[in-house]
């Protein structure tokens, strides 16, 4: 019995892994179209709702400990940032500041003068965006740190703005 409940666990364990490797496209998904890939479908997620919050008007967006930027980069895959960077404000911010400078060596490729990495905690000024994300920011945290990043976030957001926290739950 102990023999066999290993080899189902460990059957679960393989059908897990491959579920969680089709939900994150890191590969090529079209062997027709190579080099094309796809956002994982978090950040695709996350994407598309900022475009639905936008509502076709220019809105103020900000990735609240951007790190180096992988959300951004992710969504960008979708060409999302596109459509976002054409009328829209985007800003990152990172608490460090070594993965700040490498954040912004990666966005001078970027060709849009409405993205920008916020240099320090008071750059950023309350009731001045629409919409804030924390994409697996919280589990990094101190757990007495979370209430004051979101209360931060909540004095940052506009009176009728958004905040979305997304987090991964292993």
């Amino acid at each position: 019995l102990l023999n066999l409940t290993t080899i189902i666990y460990s059957e679960i364990n393989k059908e897990i892994i491959s579920n969680i490797k089709k939900i994150f496209h890191y590969k090529k998904i079209n062997k027709n179209k190579k080099n094309k890939t796809r956002a994982d479908i978090q950040s695709s997620n996350l994407g598309k709702m900022l475009l639905d919050l936008s509502q076709n008007k220019p809105i103020r967006i900000l990735d609240y400990g951007a790190g180096l930027g992988r959300t951004y980069f992710e969504i960008k895959k979708e060409n999302i940032p596109t459509k976002l960077d054409d009328k829209h404000s985007y800003h990152l911010w990172e608490a460090f500041e070594a993965n700040r400078k490498k954040l912004k060596k990666k966005l001078k490729s970027a060709k849009s003068t409405q993205i920008k990495v916020i240099n320090k905690v008071n750059d950023m000024k309350n009731n001045s965006y629409d919409v804030i994300y924390l994409a697996n920011v919280i589990h990094e945290c101190n757990p007495n740190d979370m209430a004051k990043i979101i209360k931060h976030c909540d004095n940052l957001l506009n009176p009728n703005g958004v905040l979305i926290i997304v987090e991964l739950d292993p």
